[in-house]
C-alpha cells in the first residue's frame, strides 16, 4: 500500500497533498471521498507518526471540502450502492456510501494525540448535525434529545478501552 517501509509514506502524503489540497478544484467529489477513505484505512496500518500524518491530511481535506463531512455520518443511505475498497478506480468505488469507521480502532492507539484527534472528528459530526437542526427545525421535534444522544455516543467512543 505505502511501500516497503514507512520512508515511502512522506512521498505518498506529499503527492496526496498536491492532488487533494492544491488541485482540489480539478478533482471530483467522488475522488476526494475515495482518497479520504483510503487515507483513513491506511492510517490504521501505520505507526503513530504515519497515522498522524494521514489524520492531519484528512483534517485539511475536511476543512477545505465540506462535502467530505458525509464520511462522518454513519448512515450509509446517502450513497448509491455499497462501498468497494478493492476497486482500482476511486471514481466508481461508492465512497459516499460508507463512513470513516477507521476512527474507532484509532482511539485505542497508545499515543494520546491520535485519540484526541479522533475525538475532534466526532465533534465535527455534532457541529454538522446542529447546523442541520438549525436549518430544518420542523424535521426535529426534540433537537435537544438528539444532541444529548450524540454527545453520549461520542463520550462512549472517546472513553479509553481497557
Amino acid at each position: 500500500l505505502v511501500g516497503r517501509n514507512h520512508g515511502d509514506l512522506l512521498i505518498v502524503l506529499q503527492t496526496l497533498d498536491t492532488v487533494l489540497i492544491r488541485r482540489r478544484k480539478k478533482i471530483s467529489q467522488q475522488r476526494v471521498l475515495a482518497f479520504t477513505k483510503r487515507l483513513a484505512t491506511m492510517s490504521t496500518q501505520l505507526l503513530h507518526n504515519g497515522a498522524l500524518g494521514c489524520l492531519a491530511l484528512i483534517k485539511t481535506v475536511m476543512q477545505l471540502n465540506k462535502s467530505v463531512d458525509i464520511l462522518l455520518d454513519p448512515d450509509s443511505s446517502i450513497g448509491q450502492g455499497i462501498y468497494f475498497p478493492e476497486l482500482d478506480e476511486p471514481e466508481y468505488c461508492n465512497a459516499n456510501s460508507t463512513a470513516l469507521w477507521e476512527l474507532l480502532p484509532l482511539r485505542v492507539f497508545s499515543i494520546t494525540v491520535i485519540i484526541d484527534i479522533t475525538v475532534v472528528y466526532a465533534c465535527y459530526l455534532i457541529i454538522s448535525i446542529i447546523n442541520i437542526i438549525q436549518r430544518c427545525p420542523a424535521l426535529f421535534p426534540d433537537p435537544l434529545y438528539l444532541i444529548i444522544s450524540i454527545i453520549n455516543i461520542i463520550q462512549t467512543v472517546s472513553s479509553p478501552v481497557s
